[in-house]
């Protein structure tokens, strides 16, 4: 039997005015990596989810009808030193054509049990493609998931405490880091 989490989130985005939007730079949620392994979030069809491209541009994840977007996080870069890495998203007020659309949401998120270090595995498969523990990975050595989760929730990696345009990098334990991004 595992002894992973598994957690359940239904999230219902009420439509906002041009103005309301406007004032909030059209965000609902800053750019971030998610805590655990794996994000699934069940959508409907209206555009809101944005990823960071490797060059730093924002691409919309756009719906397609019995798709469903695969969100990687924290716990699973960790553990297999950057293969996959964690990815970094945000949810934006959606564009003009779906704006007026009250939006729902049930997310799943997947991250082993909280007792779990977060060593990356001892992989040489993993060493031959260049795989090598980077600074926050070797930090991580020691940290549990559980840790990980609860410190990721109380320095409030979500917060807009910077102004847009800011990216902020924070501490969350042990010297390890984690970047905030509009």
């Amino acid at each position: 039997m595992s002894h992973c989490h598994l957690r359940y989130m239904y999230l219902k985005y009420r439509a906002r005015d041009a103005d309301t939007n406007a004032n909030l730079d059209n965000f609902w949620f800053k750019g971030h990596t998610d805590f655990g392994s794996l994000t699934l979030p069940f959508r409907q069809n209206v555009a809101a989810l944005q990823v960071r491209g490797q060059d730093g541009g924002r691409k919309w994840v756009k719906p397609h009808d019995g798709s469903i977007p695969v969100n990687v996080a924290d716990a699973l870069q960790f553990l297999t030193n950057g293969f996959p890495k964690g990815n970094i998203h945000r949810v934006m007020a959606p564009p003009p054509d779906h704006a007026g659309i009250d939006r729902l949401g049930v997310l799943c998120f997947v991250r082993p049990e909280d007792s779990l270090e977060l060593k990356p595995v001892d992989s040489p498969v993993l060493w031959r493609l260049g795989y090598n523990p980077d600074e926050n990975s070797q930090l991580a050595e020691g940290i549990t998931t559980g840790e990980w989760v609860h410190a990721c929730v109380k320095a409030g990696v979500n917060r807009f405490e910077k102004a847009r345009g800011e990216v902020s990098e924070q501490e969350i334990l042990n010297g390890v880091k984690t970047t905030c991004f509009d």
